[in-house]
């Protein structure tokens, strides 16, 4: 029996169609790998921003008249530890302090420090 049709793939064929499968999967594994990256350095500004609205939200909260300064300290947020330090500078308006409140996770203070500034009035 001789047969004239054969309708197969050839194996140069096969190893190609797989060559470009492997080469598209790596592809996707690097994305899923950058989106995941990315999302948790977004998720750790988010956190440290928190950190600092917490302070300036204090400051309003108590009505304190920050003296004029730098001070420090510690916080836990999502169960973990982060660190702020607070800029206080006097401004043309006596009656109106400037505050930066910088944040970072504890043990990372040069990879990411998020600064928020915001207003006292007295």
């Amino acid at each position: 029996m001789q047969y004239k049709n054969n309708q197969g793939f050839t194996l140069l064929e096969v190893l190609v169609a797989l060559m470009i499968i492997a080469v598209s999967l790596g592809a996707v594994v690097a994305t899923v790998g950058a989106v995941s990256r990315t999302e948790a350095r977004l998720q750790t500004q988010t956190f440290a921003r928190w950190v600092a609205m917490n302070q300036l939200a204090k400051l309003e909260i108590e009505h304190a008249w920050p003296a004029v300064g730098s001070s420090t300290g510690k916080e836990k947020m999502a169960k973990q530890e982060w660190s702020w330090s607070q800029k206080t500078v006097s401004t043309t308006d006596k009656n109106l302090r400037r505050v930066e409140v910088s944040v970072w996770l504890k043990g990372q203070e040069k990879k990411g420090v998020i600064t928020v500034t915001g207003f006292v009035r007295h």
